[in-house]
């Protein structure tokens, strides 16, 4: 969460840099790269101002798909504008209305009736970069590689999945979890987000299964797991599955163990383990 001095010097420098007369109006307790803060426009537009890594031409090309997402009906927002600044870049974005909420099974129903709207969205968009699966590339493996004999195993298990690329014409978003997507308080779902460097092409399920591993992380209703764990092998091939469970598991484990203790690095492990070590044999 940023101070509030920040917030208001990264509304001042958005306004210094376009003008756009924004007004601050709070910040969020959760949000993406360095935080993010609810801002109004002059004429009562709410919005959301969010400091991004991503290249500018990655953040335009979101813009986009947000404008390609919408004349679709798909409940994602507007990016009012991308700024370019010194030292990083911004995105304004249209505050949706809702909030995250826990999730049960009619919220997980819900999440899914929406990402297969995703489906053949980016088939004219080439142009859009396809999600690398890390099957057998370094990236991720030093701390598996040194962590424990477990963490050693689970990597030689990744490694056995071979070479697998990802193929497909959706829109992807690579980390659509349930705290990126809002409900208002009748439970309808009103706003996809946190596209910021989730963007892609190809399986648009393939984000599902990093949702598993979140809620894995954060303990819900056992029901909603037993269901997002029937969904997932009711959509995806058994093959394909085993794939994407082998990459998020080598990103979340690499991930748990430069960040966190031993109960969470256990979690993700036995979470990667319970499919991959069972096909194993």
């Amino acid at each position: 969460m940023l101070a509030e001095a920040d917030a208001v010097a990264l509304v001042d420098e958005v306004n210094a840099a376009t003008g756009a007369d924004l007004v601050l109006r709070g910040i969020a307790a959760q949000g993406g790269t360095g935080g993010a803060v609810f801002v109004q426009w002059p004429d009562g537009r709410q919005g959301v101002v969010t400091p991004s890594v991503a290249p500018l031409a990655a953040l335009q090309q979101q813009a986009d798909l947000m404008i390609l997402a919408r004349s679709r009906g798909i409940a994602v927002p507007e990016y009012q504008l991308v700024v370019p600044l010194a030292e990083r870049r911004v995105i304004v974005q249209e505050r949706v209305p809702g909030e995250v909420k826990r999730l049960d099974v009619a919220k997980l129903e819900t999440m899914i009736e929406v990402n297969e709207q995703f489906a053949d969205l980016l088939a004219d968009r080439s142009d859009v970069p396809v999600p690398m699966l890390l099957l057998r590339h370094e990236r991720g493996c030093g701390p598996l590689e040194t962590h424990s004999a477990r963490s050693r195993r689970l990597l030689d298990c990744v490694r056995e999945v071979g070479e697998v690329e990802m193929h497909g014409t959706d829109l992807v978003h690579a980390d659509l979890n349930h705290t990126n997507v809002l409900f208002d308080d009748d439970g309808t779902l009103t706003g996809v987000i946190d596209w910021d460097l989730s963007t892609a092409r190809g399986d648009r399920h393939f984000g599902l299964v990093k949702m598993r591993y979140i809620l894995q992380w954060e303990a819900p209703d056992p029901v909603v797991l037993a269901r997002l764990d029937e969904i997932l092998e009711d959509l995806i091939e058994p093959d394909t599955l085993r794939a994407y469970w082998a990459h998020w598991g080598l990103r979340l484990v690499d991930w748990s163990i430069s960040h966190f203790g031993p109960r969470e690095i256990d979690l993700h492990l036995e979470l990667a383990e319970s499919r991959l070590l069972a096909r194993r044999g």
